[in-house]
């Protein structure tokens, strides 16, 4: 009987299983990467605390993203290892920041709402009370979104207060500023007020100086409203935009024929032959009160009496 022992055979059972993990091992370790479930493989932005500012998306901050440690893949077979972190801000992945617009839409809406409180009809009758929101309200002035900058705009023109007057001519003359319509009226709607009006129409011609910082939307609607108010202003403002296609042509137009610039006549003329007819009333309306004529909307009956009767009116502006 064979009585030799048996330990021999273990080391062979040890090399038999090793084998065996060393594929398996090398499975793991080897195993298809997949995008981070929760960073979704592009990596997190974090909204950074208020503190009482806007905070807009240029403001959003990296994060660490916990579940892959901004290596945005993990192993498939470690998934199960890692859990969704819980975050005391709002978390953000990279590229889909829609849910942080809709975010700052809620915020607006609420801030506007909040600060209008008590302050009705257009212009607006009624004083805002609510003035801890104008530092949020500034801020959101310079939005990414022009529909959060619109409602802000909004808002601080509604308020009705005298102490938004110089915010209100300081924020028309930034030189990136896309709304200057909108706080332009907030300025002419504080001239209502007799204590108000020197200084709103004092604004309104800072804003138009030719070596102030605002843009030209800011000039152009500043000096319509100082027409409107019945102060002087500089009418090259209004000859600059009879050449525009948006709203501003309209008030051009007026602003032209209430100065009485009549070297516009051809301009004029010119411009309405290129719009459609429902655009060519305004243009109409304007060479009729500088002309006293009246040939509607027809470019070719205007062009054939302005060419008879150009001798009568100072040389034209091209």
């Amino acid at each position: 009987m064979d009585e030799r022992p048996k330990s021999s055979s273990v080391p062979l059972i040890l090399l038999a299983v090793l084998l065996l993990l060393i594929p398996l091992a090398a499975v793991l370790l080897l195993a298809p990467m997949v995008p981070c479930p929760y960073c979704h493989g592009v990596g997190l932005l974090e909204a950074p605390p208020l503190k009482d500012r806007w905070i807009r998306e240029a403001d959003l901050v990296p994060r660490v993203c916990d579940c892959c440690g901004d290596r945005l893949k993990i192993g498939r077979f470690r998934e199960w290892r890692f859990r969704a972190p819980n975050p005391d801000r709002p978390i953000f992945v990279k590229g889909t920041e829609a849910g942080f617009l809709a975010t700052r839409k809620f915020r607006i809406h609420w801030l506007a709402v909040a600060t209008l409180e008590g302050v009705t009809g257009t212009p607006p009758v009624g004083v805002s009370k609510s003035t801890e929101h104008v530092p949020l309200l500034t801020g959101a002035l310079q939005d990414e979104d022009r529909e959060i900058r619109t409602e802000a705009a909004t808002t601080l023109s509604r308020m009705n207060r005298k102490e938004n007057l110089p915010l209100l001519v300081a924020e028309s003359k930034r030189p990136s500023c896309d709304v200057p319509e909108i706080l332009v009226s907030g300025i002419q709607g504080l001239a209502r007020h007799p204590d108000l009006r020197r200084a709103a129409v004092e604004g309104l011609k800072e804003i138009c100086e030719p070596s102030s910082s605002a843009p030209p939307d800011s000039r152009f609607f500043a000096a319509a409203a100082l027409l409107e108010l019945k102060e002087p202003c500089n009418s090259d403002y209004f000859i600059e935009h009879l050449k525009s296609w948006s709203e501003g042509s309209k008030i051009a137009c007026r602003g032209v024929a209430l100065c009485d610039r009549k070297d516009a006549l051809l301009i004029l003329i010119k411009e309405m032959a290129r719009r459609p007819p429902e655009y060519m009333g305004s243009y109409a309306e304007a060479l009729s009160s500088l002309t006293g004529e009246k040939f509607g909307n027809d470019p070719t009956a205007w062009y054939r009496w302005f060419e008879k009767n150009k001798d009568r009116f100072p040389p034209q502006i091209e």
